[in-house]
């Protein structure tokens, strides 16, 4: 398979496992100051927080992840930067191991203060909303959104269900509070991701993992946006 130009959305031919992480959340940003770079100069000297801005905090928080997925060890296959559409944003990662298949949604947080202490940073999750620096953030429905389509494009490439479990990496977060429990949403702070994947049973073999990976990774899987030819 071809290498994959890194647009927002998959083409045929190319190969999803070539996608370095972080590369559509920066593609994207390098879009919006190519577009606006007059505004994009002056957000950036009056420090204010720009969607440019928050792409790359995703695309550095994605590269962090990243770098803690491969200790999943051997059994595991990772993608990133799966190009979902135009309007949406891309799936951070899709982790596929023997406990079953999962796309992951990395987005990274700072302290208020550029020299504050990392880490520090609680988010609070109240049912379908999370709230950080007493924001709300629309992280759960993007989650299962891309939960689902995966389900669905994955399912019809392979002929069987695949069942797929949404997850929300929160990076430079220390804590997350649940004052009431999100539906089919797992959200996890950076440091408990590894050992979180980790604690679940096996419930596939390699074979089906290596066969879901090789669907997975192939632009063509993409290209059909509902799985329509599943029945």
């Amino acid at each position: 398979m071809a290498r994959n130009p890194l647009g927002c959305e998959a083409t045929p031919g190319t190969d999803l496992a070539l996608n370095p992480p972080g590369a559509v959340s920066l593609e994207r940003a390098h879009d919006l100051r190519a577009t606006s770079p007059l505004r994009s100069r002056a957000e950036r000297l009056l420090s204010v927080r720009t969607g440019e801005a928050w792409l790359r905090e995703t695309a550095n928080a994605e590269r962090k992840v990243a770098v803690d997925l491969e200790r999943l060890g051997p059994r595991w296959r990772v993608l990133h930067a799966v190009p979902v559409g135009l309007d949406r944003p891309a799936i951070s990662h899709l982790v596929i191991g023997p406990p079953g298949v999962y796309t992951l949604a990395t987005r990274g947080f700072r302290a208020h203060h550029p020299h504050g202490p990392r880490d520090r940073i609680e988010a609070q999750v109240m049912g379908d909303e999370i709230k950080i620096h007493g924001a709300s953030w629309p992280y759960l429905g993007e989650a299962r959104a891309q939960a689902w389509r995966s389900a669905r494009v994955l399912s019809g490439a392979l002929g069987q269900r695949v069942f797929v479990r949404p997850v929300i990496a929160l990076v430079g977060v220390g804590e997350v509070r649940f004052y009431d429990i999100p539906n089919r949403v797992d959200v996890l702070p950076r440091r408990q991701l590894v050992r979180w994947f980790q604690g679940f049973p096996a419930r596939l073999d390699m074979a089906e993992v290596e066969a879901i990976y090789t669907a997975a990774r192939s632009g063509d899987t993409w290209l059909d946006p509902t799985g329509s030819h599943f029945r």
